[in-house]
């Protein structure tokens, strides 16, 4: 059994995160990256100053994975939320730009269109499913990204959005008024709803947060329709989507596609984080990284192949 390191209010922040267990730490690491994530997308699109949100707000005492993961989302829709348009802040992924090679999208975004790179994700992710009449699930919805694109460019019969965060839940709830969408908190790994139900799931960069991936990939297959699929991306160590594939294999879900769009992204990062640096006028190590520019870390593990952005489409059997 795991050894838990005793709170002690005595301690450093520093010396209570070393004293939590390896995948504990990499949990709260991953949490901090897609803070700052999150001030990439907002800074870099509708914000003139990028969210900061310290790491002393996030408490270790309770050192359940699941409840610093509701805390650190928590903290990031709140501080979008006190921005001058907070309620325009639907996207935290770094999005997407073309590379010239094969795209499945079945619409064309504008150039100029507000949030172009991370709305293009979210229609890569969806590629060539056919949207119109479908009941779509998407798990860790966050503030609404992947239900706003598919209300606003196709024509879903419901779609479900389920997040930990019951911020982000509710800043849903009061933004995204189209009748066909519901917001939900919930639990990746343990959905609150019957077998068979749903024509898609979706999951965009979410999956590696979660304490234990493998029943949400039980969990999805279980919500699924016979026939149903299960659109999936996520920044993962090449193993880790190794691993996903063969056990989402072996419960019942065919492999239909397997895109490494790894140099997309870098693309998308280079102009978000060039954008930004020249926005404020100076630049240091620290901002960026916050802003994925090219020598941070989040950029150098994608470039060389430490981490891998995937695209994976399957369908059940």
């Amino acid at each position: 059994m795991e050894q838990q390191a005793m709170p002690d209010n005595a301690l450093s922040l520093q010396t209570r995160f070393a004293n939590l267990s390896p995948e504990k730490q990499l949990l709260l690491e991953r949490m901090k990256q897609r803070r700052s994530r999150a001030r990439i997308e907002t800074s870099s699109t509708i914000s003139r100053s990028p969210i900061t949100v310290p790491l002393a707000e996030i408490s270790l005492e309770d050192q359940d994975p699941k409840v610093l993961c509701r805390q650190a989302y928590d903290t990031v829709s709140r501080q979008l939320d006190t921005g001058p348009f907070g309620e325009f802040s639907y996207f935290l992924n770094y999005g997407y730009v073309s590379d010239l090679g094969a795209e499945f999208a079945q619409v064309r975004v504008p150039d100029q269109y507000l949030n172009r790179n991370s709305v293009k994700l979210v229609l890569e992710l969806i590629g060539d499913f056919r949207v119109a009449g479908r009941t779509i699930l998407d798990i860790g919805c966050g503030r609404g990204a992947i239900p706003h694109v598919l209300t606003t460019f196709f024509e879903p019969a419901r779609v479900i959005g389920l997040d930990l965060s019951p911020v982000a839940v509710a800043f849903c709830r009061r933004t995204h008024r189209d009748t066909r969408l519901r917001f939900l908190v919930g639990d990746a790994e343990e959905l609150p709803f019957s077998a068979n139900q749903f024509d898609a799931v979706t999951n965009l960069e979410s999956s590696s947060c979660y304490p234990e991936v493998f029943s949400f990939y039980r969990e999805v297959h279980r919500v699924l329709a016979p026939g149903g699929c299960f659109l999936y991306s996520d920044c993962l160590v090449p193993r880790r989507f190794d691993e996903a594939v063969k056990f989402l294999k072996e419960i019942g879900l065919r492999l239909e596609q397997d895109r490494d769009i790894t140099s997309n992204v870098l693309l998308s990062c280079d102009q978000v984080a060039c954008a930004r640096i020249q926005a404020y006028g100076t630049t240091s190590a620290e901002l960026e990284n916050f802003l994925g520019a090219p020598g941070s870390q989040y950029y150098e593990d994608m470039q060389t192949g430490r981490m891998a952005y995937r695209i994976l489409t399957f369908q059940k059997q």
